[in-house]
């Protein structure tokens, strides 16, 4: 046992002295911090403020509370600012520092009965300096908050006309109203994603910003290049007779710790990210699915270096298996038809593996079967 510990120290020791092994294991650190901050920030397409008039009645401020702060709460990629100062805004927006300006009335809900009845003017007022594409679809989401404002006052003034409700002062008709909706509303949100093995993250899981939902992802293709560079490492060692005079009893197995430890730093430190990310699910779940990985991507470069025939093919090699993991793999999006090479990826079952019970159980196998394959290949790669 202590000769194990001792090779992994010795392991260890050669290999911080790689600046390239470094700079990967940093660049794990620095890639969430970033991500991290730019969560934080208020990040968008297109950035529009959002003014009320005032109104003859103080307390009266139903376009602040009816459209501005539903407008804040959704998030997403627009910007969205509430500002008073109204001459402030249309100079940011004529100097480009805004792309638009909204104006609504202060008594939003009688300006639009106005409106339904033809006796009032459209409530709201839109400056910009172009109509983009883009302005066209933020509108978009004003017009929904408004669209449902409108039927409510709609069916009010219907309710209005019917024998009898013509007798009720129109102040109770609009509570009688809004006590109808409220007992038959249909929840808007028709469509909820959800995981099938229903896990709880011990981050924000609903609202986490968008940014730093292919975290998971870009980490597991960092510690697959963290072996990749590993395996570079003990080819060039290899070549140059530095481990020809280490008393190894079992040299198959040799490459296989040397990748252990090399790609488990890569594995510690991006572990930590990723509980620190807000992408964390348990540790039950988590541990395991990374000790699991590791083999994985040890095995997988192993026996990769095991079939080519030198170190230059195997690093022509590197950038085509980074990028197939990139495409085929559900880093961004999760594409289908190529069963054949994405079970060839070690991120495939990693990825897939979280909530996806059976995923892990292949996973298992391939981590069997490549690190098995690796050790009994003894042919090392010889330069031509």
């Amino acid at each position: 046992m202590k000769r194990i510990a001792l090779w992994f120290l010795l392991l260890e020791k050669r290999l911080f002295k790689k600046p390239l092994f470094l700079a990967v294991l940093l660049l794990i650190p620095l890639m969430v911090l970033s991500l991290r901050s730019m969560a934080t920030k208020e990040t968008g397409i297109l950035s529009i403020y959002l003014y009320e008039e005032p109104a003859e009645d103080p307390t009266l401020s139903e376009s602040h509370d009816l459209i501005f702060l539903p407008l804040l709460e959704a998030g997403g990629l627009l910007h969205f600012e509430i500002t008073e100062d109204k001459e402030a805004a249309l100079e940011a927006v004529a100097k480009a520092e805004a792309d638009a300006l909204w104006v609504l009335p202060a008594d939003l809900t009688n300006q639009l009965a106005r409106y339904l009845q033809g006796r009032g003017k459209a409530p709201i007022t839109i400056y910009s300096r172009e109509e983009t594409v883009y302005l066209t679809l933020a509108r978009e989401k004003m017009y929904g908050l408004l669209h449902e404002l409108l039927a409510q006052e709609a069916a009010i003034q219907q309710m209005s006309l019917v024998r009898d409700f013509r007798k009720v002062d129109k102040t109770e008709l609009r509570l009688l109203y809004y006590d109808l909706l409220e007992s038959n509303r249909i929840p808007n949100n028709l469509v909820r994603v959800t995981h099938l093995d229903d896990a709880d993250f011990i981050g924000v899981r609903e609202g986490r910003n968008y940014l730093a939902g292919p975290l998971r992802g870009i980490l597991a293709l960092l510690i697959l290049l963290t072996g990749f560079a590993v395996t570079l490492f003990f080819l060039q060692d290899k070549e140059a007779g530095i481990l020809d005079w280490m008393p190894i009893s079992h040299k198959n197995v040799f490459p296989l710790l040397f990748l252990l430890t090399g790609v488990g730093d890569a594995a510690i430190v991006s572990y930590a990210a990723l509980y620190l990310s807000g992408a964390f699910t348990t540790a039950g779940t988590e541990l395991p699915l990374m000790i699991l990985y590791i083999f994985c991507v040890c095995g997988f470069c192993l026996l990769l270096s095991r079939l080519l025939p030198n170190i230059w093919f195997f690093g022509a090699t590197i950038p085509v298996w980074l990028l197939a993991c990139l495409i085929l793999t559900p880093i961004f999006i999760d594409v289908s038809g190529f069963p054949l090479i994405q079970y060839l990826l070690p991120p495939y079952y990693y990825l897939n593996a979280l909530h996806n019970p059976l995923m892990g159980q292949r996973m298992l196998l391939y981590a069997v079967v490549v690190c098995a394959a690796g050790v009994c290949l003894g042919r090392l790669p010889r330069r031509q």
